[in-house]
Protein backbone atom coordinates (compact mmCIF):
# COMPACT_ATOMS: atom_id res chain seq x y z
CA UNK A 1 0.00 0.00 0.00
CA UNK A 2 1.96 3.03 -1.10
CA UNK A 3 2.42 5.47 1.68
CA UNK A 4 0.97 3.53 4.14
CA UNK A 5 2.80 4.97 7.49
CA UNK A 6 2.90 3.17 10.50
CA UNK A 7 4.97 3.11 14.08
CA UNK A 8 6.67 -0.39 14.41
CA UNK A 9 9.29 -1.24 17.45
CA UNK A 10 10.68 -4.49 16.82
CA UNK A 11 11.78 -7.00 19.27
CA UNK A 12 14.37 -8.61 17.66
CA UNK A 13 16.48 -8.22 13.83
CA UNK A 14 14.83 -8.13 11.07
CA UNK A 15 15.30 -7.80 7.28
CA UNK A 16 12.88 -5.23 5.77
CA UNK A 17 10.85 -5.98 2.82
CA UNK A 18 12.06 -3.86 -0.63
CA UNK A 19 9.08 -1.97 -0.49
CA UNK A 20 9.37 -0.75 2.83
CA UNK A 21 11.50 2.31 4.24
CA UNK A 22 12.27 1.81 7.89
CA UNK A 23 12.98 4.86 9.62
CA UNK A 24 15.26 4.66 12.80
CA UNK A 25 14.69 8.17 14.82
CA UNK A 26 18.35 9.28 16.60
CA UNK A 27 18.06 10.09 20.29
CA UNK A 28 17.01 13.85 19.08
CA UNK A 29 14.10 12.63 17.40
CA UNK A 30 10.53 11.55 18.63
CA UNK A 31 9.13 9.08 17.08
CA UNK A 32 5.67 9.78 17.18
CA UNK A 33 6.77 13.17 15.61
CA UNK A 34 8.03 11.87 12.42
CA UNK A 35 5.22 9.87 12.74
CA UNK A 36 2.61 12.86 12.07
CA UNK A 37 5.20 14.88 9.58
CA UNK A 38 5.03 12.14 7.44
CA UNK A 39 1.56 11.91 7.70
CA UNK A 40 0.65 14.85 6.06
CA UNK A 41 -1.23 15.78 2.75
CA UNK A 42 1.41 17.78 1.09
CA UNK A 43 4.52 15.64 2.10
CA UNK A 44 2.85 12.29 1.12
CA UNK A 45 2.04 14.43 -2.38
CA UNK A 46 5.35 15.45 -2.45
CA UNK A 47 6.75 11.34 -1.57
CA UNK A 48 4.26 10.89 -4.94
CA UNK A 49 6.10 13.25 -7.01
CA UNK A 50 9.48 11.09 -6.31
CA UNK A 51 7.84 7.43 -7.51
CA UNK A 52 8.78 5.56 -10.68
CA UNK A 53 7.22 2.27 -12.05
CA UNK A 54 4.04 1.70 -14.10
CA UNK A 55 2.58 -1.14 -12.05
CA UNK A 56 4.16 -0.91 -9.05
CA UNK A 57 5.07 2.60 -8.20
CA UNK A 58 8.20 3.11 -5.53
CA UNK A 59 9.44 6.04 -3.89
CA UNK A 60 12.85 7.31 -4.11
CA UNK A 61 14.20 7.24 -0.43
CA UNK A 62 17.54 8.98 -1.69
CA UNK A 63 15.19 12.12 -2.67
CA UNK A 64 12.60 11.32 0.15
CA UNK A 65 15.57 11.67 2.60
CA UNK A 66 16.82 14.89 0.82
CA UNK A 67 13.56 16.75 2.05
CA UNK A 68 13.64 19.95 4.55
CA UNK A 69 12.97 18.38 8.05
CA UNK A 70 12.13 21.06 10.99
CA UNK A 71 13.45 19.88 13.98
CA UNK A 72 12.67 21.74 17.03
CA UNK A 73 14.26 20.40 20.70
CA UNK A 74 13.22 17.14 22.05
CA UNK A 75 10.39 19.16 24.93
CA UNK A 76 8.92 20.98 21.83
CA UNK A 77 8.40 17.44 20.10
CA UNK A 78 6.88 15.74 22.95
CA UNK A 79 4.67 18.88 23.52
CA UNK A 80 3.56 18.97 19.65
CA UNK A 81 2.98 14.73 20.14
CA UNK A 82 1.13 15.51 22.85
CA UNK A 83 -1.10 18.33 21.72
CA UNK A 84 -1.94 15.77 18.50
CA UNK A 85 -2.23 12.56 20.33
CA UNK A 86 -5.11 14.35 22.53
CA UNK A 87 -6.96 15.99 19.55
CA UNK A 88 -6.67 12.45 17.31
CA UNK A 89 -8.13 10.68 19.85
CA UNK A 90 -11.70 12.13 19.16
CA UNK A 91 -10.72 12.24 15.62
CA UNK A 92 -9.91 8.53 15.55
CA UNK A 93 -12.86 7.50 17.72
CA UNK A 94 -15.55 10.04 15.46
CA UNK A 95 -14.15 8.81 12.55
CA UNK A 96 -14.42 4.60 13.10
CA UNK A 97 -18.08 4.99 14.63
CA UNK A 98 -18.53 7.12 11.15
CA UNK A 99 -17.18 4.45 8.98
CA UNK A 100 -19.21 2.11 10.72
CA UNK A 101 -22.35 4.18 10.10
CA UNK A 102 -21.42 3.72 6.23
CA UNK A 103 -21.47 0.56 6.61
CA UNK A 104 -24.45 -0.41 8.64
CA UNK A 105 -26.75 1.94 5.80
CA UNK A 106 -24.96 -0.35 3.12
CA UNK A 107 -26.61 -3.08 4.88
CA UNK A 108 -29.54 -2.10 5.33
CA UNK A 109 -30.30 -1.33 2.29
CA UNK A 110 -28.36 -5.38 1.57
CA UNK A 111 -30.75 -6.62 4.06
CA UNK A 112 -33.79 -5.28 1.97
CA UNK A 113 -32.33 -7.19 -1.34
CA UNK A 114 -32.04 -10.03 0.38
CA UNK A 115 -35.44 -10.15 2.21
CA UNK A 116 -37.53 -9.68 -1.49
CA UNK A 117 -35.38 -11.40 -3.37
CA UNK A 118 -33.86 -14.62 -1.33
CA UNK A 119 -37.25 -16.68 -2.58
CA UNK A 120 -39.49 -15.95 -5.31
CA UNK A 121 -43.09 -16.20 -4.86
CA UNK A 122 -45.36 -18.75 -6.18
CA UNK A 123 -46.42 -16.22 -9.15
CA UNK A 124 -43.13 -15.21 -10.65
CA UNK A 125 -41.80 -16.96 -13.93
CA UNK A 126 -38.61 -18.67 -13.34
CA UNK A 127 -36.81 -17.64 -16.46
CA UNK A 128 -33.60 -17.77 -18.34
CA UNK A 129 -31.67 -14.38 -18.90
CA UNK A 130 -31.59 -15.18 -22.39
CA UNK A 131 -35.20 -14.91 -23.01
CA UNK A 132 -35.81 -11.65 -22.23
CA UNK A 133 -32.53 -9.84 -23.16
CA UNK A 134 -29.62 -9.52 -25.92
CA UNK A 135 -25.53 -10.19 -24.32
CA UNK A 136 -22.96 -8.15 -25.85
CA UNK A 137 -19.84 -7.53 -24.83
CA UNK A 138 -16.92 -4.65 -25.84
CA UNK A 139 -13.50 -4.94 -27.57
CA UNK A 140 -11.07 -7.16 -26.12
CA UNK A 141 -8.65 -3.75 -26.46
CA UNK A 142 -8.04 -0.58 -24.72
CA UNK A 143 -8.23 3.08 -27.62
CA UNK A 144 -6.21 5.84 -27.07
CA UNK A 145 -7.31 7.84 -24.39
CA UNK A 146 -8.22 11.47 -25.38
CA UNK A 147 -9.23 14.57 -22.35
CA UNK A 148 -13.03 15.01 -23.96
CA UNK A 149 -15.47 12.92 -26.39
CA UNK A 150 -17.07 10.00 -26.14
CA UNK A 151 -17.22 8.31 -22.80
CA UNK A 152 -15.02 4.88 -22.59
CA UNK A 153 -16.70 3.23 -19.70
CA UNK A 154 -14.16 0.78 -17.89
CA UNK A 155 -15.14 -1.78 -15.18
CA UNK A 156 -13.80 0.70 -12.31
CA UNK A 157 -16.98 3.04 -13.75
CA UNK A 158 -19.25 0.44 -11.88
CA UNK A 159 -19.90 1.42 -8.16
CA UNK A 160 -22.63 -0.36 -6.39
CA UNK A 161 -25.30 0.00 -9.12
CA UNK A 162 -24.19 3.23 -10.41
CA UNK A 163 -22.16 4.71 -12.71
CA UNK A 164 -19.16 6.67 -11.45
CA UNK A 165 -18.32 9.68 -14.17
CA UNK A 166 -16.63 11.48 -12.08
CA UNK A 167 -13.25 10.55 -13.32
CA UNK A 168 -14.20 9.21 -16.66
CA UNK A 169 -11.79 8.73 -19.53
CA UNK A 170 -12.76 9.55 -23.34
CA UNK A 171 -12.00 8.24 -26.70
CA UNK A 172 -11.60 9.73 -30.43
CA UNK A 173 -14.82 10.04 -33.02
CA UNK A 174 -12.74 7.47 -35.08
CA UNK A 175 -12.52 4.91 -31.95
CA UNK A 176 -15.99 5.31 -30.95
CA UNK A 177 -16.77 4.59 -34.27
CA UNK A 178 -15.02 1.31 -34.23
CA UNK A 179 -15.65 0.41 -30.15
CA UNK A 180 -19.51 0.44 -31.24
CA UNK A 181 -19.40 -1.69 -34.11
CA UNK A 182 -20.91 -5.00 -31.71
CA UNK A 183 -22.98 -2.54 -29.82
CA UNK A 184 -23.91 1.01 -28.66
CA UNK A 185 -25.18 1.24 -25.63
CA UNK A 186 -28.51 2.87 -24.82
CA UNK A 187 -30.36 4.51 -22.20
CA UNK A 188 -31.93 1.83 -19.92
CA UNK A 189 -28.99 -0.77 -20.84
CA UNK A 190 -27.73 -2.42 -17.99
CA UNK A 191 -23.58 -3.09 -18.12
CA UNK A 192 -21.84 -5.65 -15.65
CA UNK A 193 -18.47 -6.55 -15.14
CA UNK A 194 -17.93 -10.26 -16.61
CA UNK A 195 -13.77 -10.28 -15.01
CA UNK A 196 -12.82 -9.05 -11.81
CA UNK A 197 -15.24 -7.21 -9.75
CA UNK A 198 -17.72 -9.23 -10.67
CA UNK A 199 -21.11 -8.70 -9.30
CA UNK A 200 -20.96 -4.88 -9.90
CA UNK A 201 -23.68 -3.40 -12.53
CA UNK A 202 -24.95 -0.25 -13.57
CA UNK A 203 -27.87 1.08 -15.99
CA UNK A 204 -26.79 3.19 -18.76
CA UNK A 205 -28.61 6.90 -17.79
CA UNK A 206 -30.20 9.08 -20.25
CA UNK A 207 -27.99 11.78 -22.10
CA UNK A 208 -24.15 10.09 -22.60
CA UNK A 209 -22.33 8.55 -24.98
CA UNK A 210 -20.71 6.05 -24.22
CA UNK A 211 -18.72 2.81 -25.29
CA UNK A 212 -17.86 -0.54 -23.78
CA UNK A 213 -14.37 -1.20 -22.34
CA UNK A 214 -12.89 -4.82 -21.73
CA UNK A 215 -14.16 -7.07 -19.23
CA UNK A 216 -17.62 -5.22 -18.99
CA UNK A 217 -20.80 -7.01 -21.17
CA UNK A 218 -24.24 -4.74 -21.85
CA UNK A 219 -27.61 -6.62 -21.08
CA UNK A 220 -30.30 -5.18 -22.95
CA UNK A 221 -33.61 -6.28 -22.01
CA UNK A 222 -37.00 -6.33 -23.31
CA UNK A 223 -38.79 -3.61 -21.18
CA UNK A 224 -41.66 -5.04 -21.60
CA UNK A 225 -41.30 -8.25 -19.80
CA UNK A 226 -38.32 -7.02 -17.48
CA UNK A 227 -37.71 -3.55 -16.04
CA UNK A 228 -34.04 -3.09 -16.35
CA UNK A 229 -34.40 -1.35 -12.81
CA UNK A 230 -35.97 -4.78 -11.26
CA UNK A 231 -33.26 -6.70 -13.28
CA UNK A 232 -30.31 -4.49 -11.46
CA UNK A 233 -31.88 -4.81 -8.30
CA UNK A 234 -32.21 -8.80 -8.45
CA UNK A 235 -28.59 -8.97 -9.94
CA UNK A 236 -27.11 -6.67 -7.10
CA UNK A 237 -29.06 -8.64 -4.22
CA UNK A 238 -27.02 -10.94 -2.27
CA UNK A 239 -29.22 -14.10 -3.33
CA UNK A 240 -28.00 -13.96 -7.17
CA UNK A 241 -24.66 -13.01 -6.02
CA UNK A 242 -23.85 -15.92 -4.52
CA UNK A 243 -25.15 -17.62 -7.17
CA UNK A 244 -22.79 -15.56 -9.74
CA UNK A 245 -19.86 -17.50 -7.18
CA UNK A 246 -20.99 -20.61 -8.07
CA UNK A 247 -20.37 -19.80 -11.76
CA UNK A 248 -17.32 -17.98 -11.40
CA UNK A 249 -14.23 -19.34 -12.94
CA UNK A 250 -11.18 -19.00 -11.13
CA UNK A 251 -7.73 -18.19 -12.47
CA UNK A 252 -4.51 -17.87 -11.76
CA UNK A 253 -4.60 -13.89 -12.43
CA UNK A 254 -8.58 -12.98 -12.81
CA UNK A 255 -11.80 -14.62 -12.03
CA UNK A 256 -14.82 -14.16 -14.41
CA UNK A 257 -18.15 -14.91 -15.74
CA UNK A 258 -18.45 -17.07 -18.62
CA UNK A 259 -19.99 -14.67 -20.75
CA UNK A 260 -21.45 -17.68 -23.63
CA UNK A 261 -23.20 -19.10 -20.65
CA UNK A 262 -24.75 -15.76 -19.29
CA UNK A 263 -27.86 -15.89 -21.29
CA UNK A 264 -28.59 -19.81 -19.57
CA UNK A 265 -28.59 -17.93 -15.96
CA UNK A 266 -31.55 -18.06 -14.20
CA UNK A 267 -33.45 -15.30 -13.61
CA UNK A 268 -36.95 -15.51 -11.67
CA UNK A 269 -39.34 -11.94 -12.34
CA UNK A 270 -42.97 -11.48 -11.63
CA UNK A 271 -45.66 -9.34 -13.76
CA UNK A 272 -44.19 -5.85 -14.85
CA UNK A 273 -46.82 -3.92 -12.61
CA UNK A 274 -45.09 -5.83 -9.52
CA UNK A 275 -41.45 -5.24 -10.95
CA UNK A 276 -42.86 -1.96 -10.83
CA UNK A 277 -44.18 -1.64 -7.47
CA UNK A 278 -41.28 -3.37 -5.88
CA UNK A 279 -38.85 -1.23 -7.92
CA UNK A 280 -40.74 2.24 -6.44
CA UNK A 281 -40.73 0.61 -3.21
CA UNK A 282 -36.51 0.24 -3.21
CA UNK A 283 -35.58 3.53 -5.06
CA UNK A 284 -37.61 5.00 -1.74
CA UNK A 285 -35.65 2.79 0.50
CA UNK A 286 -32.27 3.17 -1.24
CA UNK A 287 -32.85 6.86 -1.37
CA UNK A 288 -32.98 7.24 2.76
CA UNK A 289 -29.73 4.92 2.83
CA UNK A 290 -28.16 7.07 0.46
CA UNK A 291 -29.05 10.21 2.60
CA UNK A 292 -27.26 8.52 5.90
CA UNK A 293 -24.48 7.26 4.07
CA UNK A 294 -23.65 10.97 2.27
CA UNK A 295 -24.45 12.56 5.69
CA UNK A 296 -21.20 10.07 7.28
CA UNK A 297 -19.33 10.43 4.28
CA UNK A 298 -19.51 14.38 4.55
CA UNK A 299 -18.96 14.13 8.22
CA UNK A 300 -15.95 11.81 7.76
CA UNK A 301 -14.52 13.94 5.20
CA UNK A 302 -14.66 16.97 7.68
CA UNK A 303 -12.78 15.36 10.19
CA UNK A 304 -9.67 14.47 7.52
CA UNK A 305 -9.54 17.70 6.22
CA UNK A 306 -9.82 18.90 10.02
CA UNK A 307 -7.08 16.48 10.81
CA UNK A 308 -4.99 17.75 8.21
CA UNK A 309 -5.62 21.43 9.98
CA UNK A 310 -4.18 20.23 12.87
CA UNK A 311 -1.39 19.19 11.38
CA UNK A 312 -0.08 22.31 9.45
CA UNK A 313 -0.66 24.22 12.68
CA UNK A 314 1.26 21.52 14.31
CA UNK A 315 4.46 22.15 12.10
CA UNK A 316 4.28 25.46 11.47
CA UNK A 317 4.01 26.54 14.89
CA UNK A 318 0.60 27.58 15.70
CA UNK A 319 -1.22 25.02 17.13
CA UNK A 320 -2.49 25.27 21.01
CA UNK A 321 -4.52 23.14 23.39
CA UNK A 322 -7.66 25.79 22.11
CA UNK A 323 -7.39 24.09 18.69
CA UNK A 324 -7.41 20.75 20.80
CA UNK A 325 -10.29 21.43 22.87
CA UNK A 326 -12.55 22.68 19.75
CA UNK A 327 -11.24 19.57 18.12
CA UNK A 328 -12.63 17.26 21.09
CA UNK A 329 -16.04 19.26 21.38
CA UNK A 330 -16.36 18.90 17.54
CA UNK A 331 -16.16 15.38 18.09
CA UNK A 332 -18.32 14.55 20.94
CA UNK A 333 -21.30 16.33 19.07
Amino acid sequence: ALNSVSIFIPRNMFDPLPEIFPFLPTETLDRRFLFYWITQQFIVERINKTCTGARMPRANIHEVLRFQFPLPGLVEQKRIVALLDAAFEGIVAVSANTEKNITNARELFESQLNRIFSTSQSDWIQGRIGEFAQIFDGPHATPKIVESGPIFLGISSLQDGYLELSKTRHVTSEDFKKWTRRVRPLTGDVVFSYETRLGQAAIIPDGITCCLGRRMGLIRLDKGIVLPEFFLYQYLSPPYKKFLETMTLRGATVNRLPLKEFPNFPFAYPARKIQERIVGALDSFRCRTQRIEENNIKKLRYFTELKQSLLQKAFSGQLTARDVDRTQRAANC
